[in-house]
């Protein structure tokens, strides 16, 4: 079992108390406050999510939840805190378990003068897969113990300014925080600064932006990472929806003192076209050249009355710490994001290559969505041995009200991960059916019905488990 970060725990809670405690003095009348609670149980026929000694028990649970949110001139704010803690079963394959999750999803923005100087602050806490090859298990029930608390904090000072007529430019700063409850994996701090000057209309048909960027990874092991770009986008309108574009710049680190597969210095350009089809389609393609090879970019997105469809595929330089920073809500568990990340136990960099496809279709009581990605990633780093990890998934949701009361969804995931220093490559397959059924005033009660199994190359690392939730909540 993880040993808790108390310290990093209550430094974030403090972070996000203090923001909203300072704006609550001061404009008290303008927040929202809705505190909610769900007392439950939940039924498994596979505490240890194993194919042999099977056993099966009921555990409870309390899930308080509080939301406060704030729209105004000057600050918008958001906090979603939820906490959850499991009780009852005395099953000796969760003896040792850790039986307290946290949850917390905050963002705010505040700008001390309109549309120049401000500060963006975001914070999150959330349960993570603590290792790929291990079960997953549905819910935090599992007696498997995979599960690793991430909490991250970024704060971010930028300010927009004006040259002349036509040119428009910001400066930000972020810096933020990544910390594990596991001492294993390794917490850092990031620091990015990027500066970016823009053309602005009437200044047509040319457009053009500079944008360069520096960033700076410190790791608690005592290693550093540097990552550096300027880039240059220059646009020419060929007709009022579409442009020629061509993005032109040099990459600069300081990845000598590490163990590397590659040179990652060195100019690349990415040209294509970008523009609309019609009033609700846009797109934007282009090919060229980087540092590993040939590079691809692809954006398309269709929004229609009803129908709604994304396509994108792009390769970037990153990291773990970068990619976990950079989420905007992880409230919700990764794979519903649409992903598979990985705590970092070694400070690695990659080139991340991602393929999304999603189209949703939304009626009048009901609404269905189907999404697939596809993810690589080439390392350069190795501290974890050479070669690339791989990860690609399916996700369905489908939900219906048939009226003011009742709430039916249903959701299906697939997820295979290709991990370069295992020889598993496991596959996990999650069913739900979920009903909701509102009571008298703000009172619900809430059913879930699940099927979760792993399918693995090694047998002993496959598993079925079959369970149920039901709760009852209230909304204050």
């Amino acid at each position: 079992m993880a040993r808790p970060n108390r310290r990093s725990r209550a430094a974030f809670f403090f972070a996000t108390a203090a923001l909203a405690a300072t704006a609550v003095t001061t404009q008290a009348d303008q927040w929202e406050i809705a505190p909610s609670i769900l007392i439950g149980a939940e039924y498994t026929d596979n505490f240890g999510l194993t194919s042999e000694a099977r056993e099966s028990g009921v555990v409870y649970e309390a899930r308080p939840q509080l939301l406060v949110s704030r729209e105004g001139r000057k600050l918008d704010a958001t906090i979603n805190y939820r906490f959850q803690t499991l009780f009852g079963d005395e099953n000796s394959q969760r003896a040792n378990n850790n039986d307290d999750f946290h949850y917390l999803n905050a963002l705010a923005n505040y700008e001390a003068i309109e549309n120049q100087l401000g500060v963006a602050l975001t914070s999150n806490i959330t349960q993570q897969t603590g290792d790929p090859a291990e079960p997953p298990g549905f819910s935090n029930v599992s007696a498997r113990g995979n599960l690793n608390e991430v909490s991250t904090i970024a704060l971010e000072p930028y300010y927009q300014f004006e040259l002349g007529r036509f040119t428009v430019g910001s400066v930000r700063y972020r810096y933020g925080l990544l910390e594990y409850d596991e001492p294993a994996f390794a917490d850092n701090k990031e620091g990015r600064a990027v500066l970016a000057i823009t053309s602005a209309p009437p200044q047509v048909p040319w457009n053009w932006s500079v944008v360069v960027q520096d960033s700076r990874i410190d790791y608690d092991t005592g290693i550093e990472l540097g990552l550096r770009r300027a880039s240059v986008d220059f646009g020419y309108e060929i007709t009022p929806r579409m442009d020629a574009v061509l993005n032109v710049g040099v990459d600069d680190n300081d990845l000598d003192d590490l163990p590397t597969v590659r040179d990652t210095d060195g100019t690349f350009w990415l040209a294509g076209l970008r523009g609309t089809i019609g009033e609700i389609t846009n797109y934007e393609i282009r090919v060229g050249e980087q540092f590993f090879g040939d590079s691809f970019l692809l954006s398309f997105e269709r929004q229609g009355r009803r129908v709604t469809t994304t396509i994108s595929y792009d390769e970037e330089t990153t990291s773990l710490s970068g990619q976990q920073i950079g989420y905007d809500d992880l409230l919700n568990y990764l794979n519903d994001i649409g992903g598979l990340e990985l705590p970092a136990i070694t400070p690695d960099v990659y080139v991340r290559k991602r393929l999304n496809l999603s189209v949703a279709y939304q009626l009048a009581k009901s609404s269905w969505e189907l999404s697939v990605y596809d993810e690589d990633r080439e390392f350069i780093t190795t501290f974890s041995g050479t070669g690339g990890d791989a990860s690609r998934g399916v996700r369905a949701r489908w939900s219906w009200r048939p009226n003011g009361l009742t709430d039916i969804g249903v959701r299906a995931d697939w997820q295979k991960a290709d991990l370069r220093d295992r020889v598993d490559k496991p596959e996990d397959i999650r069913i739900a059916l979920s009903l909701r059924r509102s009571l008298f005033d703000n009172a619900y009660v809430a059913l879930t019905l699940f099927h979760d199994q792993r399918v693995a190359t090694i047998d002993t690392n496959e598993y079925e488990e079959n369970g149920a939730s039901l709760g009852i909540g209230y909304n204050f």
